[in-house]
């Protein structure tokens, strides 16, 4: 029986959960739990993005948006 498989199907048990469960079945192979790089990425926040209006001044020509667009073939 293989570890990992284990470890990823208990959701990502503790190391000392793990060290238990490997101690009831000999036949499971040792693995290094310390770092699980896709429990890390799951539990990694996500990062919102600020919601900004529409930028409003007040003359003409206060705000002027404009497209640069080298040569085309």
């Amino acid at each position: 029986g293989d570890v990992t498989l284990w470890y990823q199907r208990l959701s990502h048990m503790s190391q000392k959960c793990m060290q238990i469960i490997k101690e009831k079945f000999p036949g499971l192979k040792e693995l290094d739990l310390d770092l699980c790089e896709d429990y890390v990425y799951g539990k990694q926040k996500r990062v919102r993005f600020l919601k900004v209006g529409p930028t409003r001044k007040d003359g003409n020509l206060d705000l002027v948006y404009t497209y640069v667009w080298g040569p085309a073939k």
